[in-house]
């Protein structure tokens, strides 16, 4: 299966594409950018493996003639929609995931990002409470504590059959 590359932009003779299954493959775009150079309607073609585009510049051809022509080179599929976009925070959020992974992991289960919050922000309300800040900071930062504990679960034990035994 070819990857898709996407039209970022095009003007009257040349065409930025976005490849990003591709992005950070030197050889890949080394070798596509050889295969446009050898059309006869391309002038020229900027590769950037980073930032995973291709610029091409060509002969002031419609945009059909110049999809057909890199369509039978088969080094990939030229869309028109949109490159369907990520969150931004997504990776912000993939990260945190991964932290709270390996502090819930390196703890046995016991320890999440969630309890060092807590911890982190109980620690400081309590400090303000100490240095006398009751209607300021540590209010505030005691009701957020409580937000944060009320968040957390707990396992739930049930007298009745613990007594029991059963």
């Amino acid at each position: 299966m070819l990857p898709k590359a996407y039209v970022v932009h095009q003007l009257k003779n040349r065409l930025r594409v976005r490849i990003p299954g591709m992005r950070e493959t030197p050889a890949y775009y080394h070798e596509a950018r050889g295969q446009l150079e050898q059309l006869s309607c391309i002038t020229s073609v900027e590769a950037t493996p980073l930032t995973g585009s291709l610029l091409i510049i060509h002969e002031s051809l419609s945009f059909e003639k110049i999809a057909q022509a890199i369509h039978n080179l088969a080094i990939f599929e030229l869309t028109m929609t949109p490159q369907p976009r990520k969150p931004a925070l997504e990776p912000v959020m993939s990260g945190f995931s991964r932290i709270n992974q390996v502090i819930s992991e390196s703890s046995g289960g016991s320890v999440n990002l969630k309890t060092l919050g807590l911890t982190a922000v109980a620690g400081v309300a309590l400090q303000q409470l100490y240095r006398g800040n009751l209607a300021g900071p540590a209010i505030p930062l005691l009701i957020s504590a409580i937000n944060l504990a009320n968040g957390l679960t707990a396992p739930v034990v049930d007298s009745d059959t613990s007594a029991s035994g059963e």
